[in-house]
């Protein structure tokens, strides 16, 4: 094969090659238009098997007309194809709905960001001060553009998880997709499986902060239901979560520690997170706590390491 042949060849794969990714990225993007803004909340798939399916959350995200990604779910919603300066407005005020509800997991700076940042297809310059979004009235040096990973709660303890990118220009915020990954809101589903009447029954769990878990909606229904062992309480211990205050989270790349809290301050937040959000009471030196139709005892110092706890589903909510 002579080397015109070859070059003509290799033309024709570079050539191919951009027609697939081209598809590709059509078919990652198309999107459906929800005239009425989203709902996040449960998928009806997995709805019809909780035990008390008229009291599980749902939050509105209001933009009339707003662009979401086909694939997206009732629970995971992914915005895309959107009018940058109306989502951003929108994302403004989803935000605002939480007020000081949140804590931030992971933080990193746009350092390719420093004098301008996009907005679109648009660069704004940055502002050189900006307000501290944590202590209003206090001004402080804007470096560059910030993406976040960020778990906000509601005022009956729904955990909600959404990633941005957030600058200051023009004395304004602006919010955007991440160059990490996409402008989107997901409903956080720790899932518990009980039985009741002979049947397996679900209910969704209140976990403070950023806590960890293992049973949700990232498993197959079907194998929820079916396997026996998604009822073993060792399935509802929990670690400790890392993160308890929006003040804790450390940049990405930095050499800063998170605060390291002791046990006992561990146990404290966690108790005081449930009395706040979960209407949590003592009663015969045990915390119970109700959520979504459900009540729960909470169990301190589980599991072997001693740094952990566990929920135990008691029966119907009272209050």
């Amino acid at each position: 094969m002579n080397k015109k042949i070859v070059k003509i060849f290799m033309c024709l794969i570079m050539l191919i090659s951009l027609l697939l990714l081209s598809s590709c990225n059509i078919l990652k993007n198309k999107y459906v238009t929800m005239e009425h803004g989203v709902d996040i909340t449960i998928p009806d798939e997995w709805k019809e098997h909780f035990l008390y399916p008229n009291d599980v959350p749902s939050l509105h995200f209001g933009y009339d007309g707003i662009n979401v990604l086909e694939a997206s779910t009732k629970d995971h919603y992914t915005f895309v194809q959107n009018d940058f300066y109306a989502i951003s407005d929108a994302w403004g005020e989803y935000l605002k709905e939480f007020k000081d509800n949140y804590i931030i997991t992971k933080a990193t700076k746009q350092t390719n960001e420093t004098i301008t940042a996009r907005l679109g297809g648009e660069f704004l310059p940055l502002d050189e001060m900006m307000e501290d979004p944590n202590k209003p009235g206090t001004f402080i040096k804007q470096e560059s553009s910030m993406e976040y990973l960020m778990v906000c709660f509601d005022e009956d303890g729904t955990r909600y998880s959404c990633s941005f990118r957030t600058f200051v220009s023009g004395g304004k915020r602006y919010f955007g997709y991440a160059y990490t990954g996409n402008l989107e809101i997901k409903l956080n589903m720790p899932i518990m499986v009980v039985k009741e009447n002979n049947e397996k029954k679900l209910l969704l769990l209140p976990l403070p902060f950023d806590t960890k878990y293992t049973v949700s909606n990232n498993a197959r229904l079907d194998a929820v239901l079916k396997k026996d062992s998604y009822l073993n309480e060792t399935n509802y211990i929990f670690d400790y979560p890392t993160t308890y205050t929006k003040d804790d989270f450390v940049i990405e790349g930095s050499s800063d520690k998170k605060t390291e809290w002791t046990i006992e301050q561990k146990q404290q937040f966690i108790e005081e997170w449930y009395i706040k959000y979960c209407h949590g009471e003592y009663i015969d030196d045990i915390l119970y706590v109700e959520y979504a139709g459900a009540r729960y005892s909470v169990n301190f110092d589980a599991g072997t390491s001693k740094e952990a706890f566990s929920l135990k589903y008691v029966g119907q909510a009272i209050k």
